[in-house]
Parts: structure tokens; sequence; C-alpha cells
């Protein structure tokens, strides 16, 4: 009777976890499908002036490295032709186009993602929480591999906001028979019980860490349209300054191709 009660007990225990791990999953989804809004709110809100200084940033860079080459050229003695050093400045500051094109993604994206009906993404969030509840492995060990590998087209459906595809995969949802979890081995339960703690210490553990990332930590500013304008303003002042440098340089440039040019 003893060890009746005993696993009794831990398979209350083990719906109680589970609940709590499937809350964790579903908080943890439903957080990084807000970042993607706060991303996108920022980048409308300020990502757009740090693309631009950013562009700045990148056409001083190139035009520095123009300059130099240009000099080293005359110092030798040597001739250089444009092509080659528009070669040359190009597989130099190929990092910092990178970072431009990606930053020029995420403004697109941001764009898009306005776009968005609040209806349709309220509705995806619907779906995607029966899929957790049924076929997430770390909340049903016992699928098989057709049904984990539908849980992964799930995920991805998810990620890109596939309304479409989701609805797809929900419908397929009563056709899965899935073997509960109704073990009497004691071992085997506590076994089971001890996984499910350890999975939300971890998702606990990923919740705050998320919290402290861009963009969840913007979101302090982006509350406070005082704050935006503040950043926004030094930012546009960064990008005046930056704009006055790449003018200096870019005569600077002019000169040393056509030092005629330089004299009045």
């Amino acid at each position: 009777m003893e060890t009746e009660d005993k696993i009794k007990t831990i398979k209350n225990e083990i719906t109680t976890f589970t609940n709590r791990l499937n809350n964790l999953l579903i908080e943890r989804s439903e957080l990084y499908k807000s970042g993607i809004a706060i991303k996108a709110q920022y980048v409308l809100k300020i990502g757009v002036y740090e693309l631009k200084r950013y562009r700045l940033f990148y056409n001083i860079e190139k035009i520095r490295r123009k300059i130099a080459l240009y000099q080293i050229a005359l110092e030798r003695g040597e001739a250089i032709s444009e092509d080659d050093i528009d070669f040359i400045v190009n597989e130099d500051t190929k990092e910092f186009q990178k970072q431009l094109e990606l930053l020029s993604t995420q403004l697109e994206i941001a764009e898009e993602y306005q776009k968005e009906n609040d209806e349709t993404i309220k509705q995806i969030n619907d779906i995607y929480r029966k899929i957790v509840r049924k076929i997430h492995p770390d909340l049903n060990p016992n699928i098989d591999e057709s049904t984990k590998e539908l849980w992964e087209e799930a995920k991805e459906a998810y990620e890109i906001d596939d309304f479409e595809k989701l609805k797809e995969i929900e419908s397929k949802l009563e056709n899965i028979k899935i073997e509960s979890f109704d073990e009497n081995d004691y071992e085997k339960l506590v076994e089971r019980k001890t996984t499910l703690q350890r999975r939300i210490y971890e998702e606990k553990l990923r919740l705050r860490d998320m919290e402290k990332e861009f963009p969840y930590n913007k979101t302090s500013i982006l509350d406070d349209e005082e704050m935006v304008k503040e950043v926004v303003s030094e930012i546009k002042e960064e990008i005046e300054k930056l704009e006055k440098k790449y003018e200096e340089l870019q005569i600077r440039l002019d000169f040393i191709k056509d030092p005629q040019r330089g004299v009045s």
C-alpha cells in the first residue's frame, strides 16, 4: 500500500511539473515572438538612424583606405587604376559590407512585420500552444520519429509566422496517437520527475538570460518617448559629424586623384 501511495504521489508531481514546463515553454516561445515585435519597434524608431550612421562610417572607412592606397602608389611612383583601388578596398571592407547588409535587412524585416495583422499573430500563438502541449518532445517523451519531425516543422513555421503551415500541422494532431506516460516502475517515475525538474530549471535560466539581451533590454527606452528622442538626437549629431568628415575626405581623395582640382 505504501508503494502505491508513493507511486500515486510521484505521478501527481510529474503532472504538476509537466504543466509547469509546458507553461515555461510557451512563455519562452511568446517571449521570442515579443522580441521580434520589440526589435521591429526599436529598428523603426532608432535603428533606422543607426543604419544611416553605419553607412556613413562604412563609406568613410572606404575613402580612408582609398586615400592610403593612392598615397602609397604616389610615394613609390607607381601607377594604380581606380578599378584596382576599388577592388582592393571592397575586399578589405567585406566585413563592414556584411554588417551594413545585416542592418538593412533588419530594417526591411521591421517594415514588413509592421504590416502583419494582430489577429493573425494571436491565432498563430493559439495554434502553437496546442501543438506544444500535444507533441513537444520534452512534454511527451513517447512520441515517435515522425512526430518529432512534425514538431521541428512546427517550430520552423512558428518562427517565420507561417500561419497556413501551422494550421496544416494542427489538423494532423487529432490523428496522432501518443502513448501516455503511464509508468508504474517507481525508479522510472523518479527519473522522469528528475528530467522534468532539470528542464524547468534550464527554461527558467533561458528566460532570465533572454530578458537581459537585445532587444528585451531596450524596452525601458522604447517605452519612454522622451528617451527615444534623446537617443535619436545623439545619433543625429553623430551623423552630422560623420557627414562633414565624409565631405572632407572626399575632397582630399579628389585632390589626390587629380591635383589640378586643388589649384584655384
